[in-house]
């Protein structure tokens, strides 16, 4: 058996440094104003606190998990990991919780707890459950969540530095490109960079899907991934606008039709 290795840290390693560069960077915009620099590192520095008792223990807080029930769902997979229920899982209908890896800075050489929500487990069932608990699984192991926070946080963290950059040091930057460039070429290059962003987070975000997809076949039969997909995107849909739903009714079916390919070339 593979124990997980808890990846709070990258999360940290990501954040941090340039949760600093901002809030420093945004003290030196504002060096004429000495109570303003103050608040500015007084809010960078609860920042800062927050953000490692966020990712000090993920997704929740331990209080998120303080009522885990040990069930057995039998998750095929070779990490040593053991189920429980969460009725904390189940306290706000309009938090779609269904199955999460509980993930403490520090795993150690214990099994890893995969937080499942009870009522979804009453109403879709055992099998549905145990698809849902090994794709989470799977989603930790290859550290998805992390590469997508990464795709996400950083390209808008940086976004806000070189603003913060350009306008603390801007008399400087004039006598090493002309204003044209720097009023002109320069917002417009990082507008069209951080769009360009947007789009490849996007794209991975469906590529991720596709993949955790696919590898639950290695362990369930295509019928039931196909409808562990569809049952999912019903209750992910809840509450949402018809367009929204227009364009999920359309990932859907895309992620089936891969699924679909995706066995009829194996087979």
């Amino acid at each position: 058996m593979r124990h997980l290795r808890s990846c709070n840290w990258i999360y940290m390693v990501i954040t941090l440094p340039l949760m600093c560069l901002d809030g420093v960077l945004a003290a030196v915009l504002a060096r004429r104003y000495p109570l303003l620099q103050v608040l500015i590192l007084g809010v960078l520095a609860f920042a800062i606190v927050k953000a490692i008792g966020k990712f000090s223990h993920m997704p929740y807080r331990k209080e998120a998990y303080a009522d885990l029930e040990r069930i057995d769902l039998d998750i095929p997979l070779d990490w040593d990991v053991e189920a429980y229920a969460s009725a904390k899982m189940a306290e706000y209908d309009f938090m779609t919780r269904i199955a999460e890896v509980v993930s403490p800075m520090r795993m150690g050489g214990k099994p890893a707890a995969v937080a499942v929500n009870p009522k979804v487990l009453e109403s879709e069932g055992k099998t549905y459950m145990r698809i849902a608990a090994t794709r989470e699984v799977l989603r930790y192991a290859r550290r998805i969540s992390v590469k997508l926070y990464a795709l996400i946080a950083l390209p808008i963290m940086l976004f806000i530095s070189v603003v913060l950059l350009f306008f603390s040091f801007h008399q400087v930057l004039t006598s090493y490109f002309s204003m044209a460039a720097l009023n002109l070429l320069l917002p417009f290059a990082l507008m069209l960079l951080f769009l360009l962003s947007l789009f490849f987070w996007n794209s991975r975000v469906s590529r991720s899907d596709t993949a955790l997809d696919i590898a639950l076949l290695d362990y369930f039969p295509k019928q039931e991934v196909v409808s562990y997909v569809k049952k999912t995107e019903a209750l992910m849909e809840k509450g949402d606008k018809e367009k929204t739903k227009v364009f999920n009714e359309h990932f859907l079916s895309s992620r089936v039709e891969k699924i679909e390919a995706y066995r009829r070339n194996k087979d």
